[in-house]
């Protein structure tokens, strides 16, 4: 999902936190049982 920093950063230039929001919607869809947190930054979809 980092791979989209860069992209988001251009259509959201003044967002300087486009990282920390991303970890936190995959800890939240961890949370819920939509993801499963496999460790070393890896997910899989449930």
């Amino acid at each position: 999902m980092y791979n989209f920093v860069d992209e988001l950063q251009l259509k959201h230039p003044t967002n300087k936190h486009i990282q920390d929001k991303i970890r936190q919607q995959l800890q939240f869809l961890r949370d819920i049982g939509i993801i499963e947190f496999k460790g070393n930054g890896n997910y899989r979809k449930i």
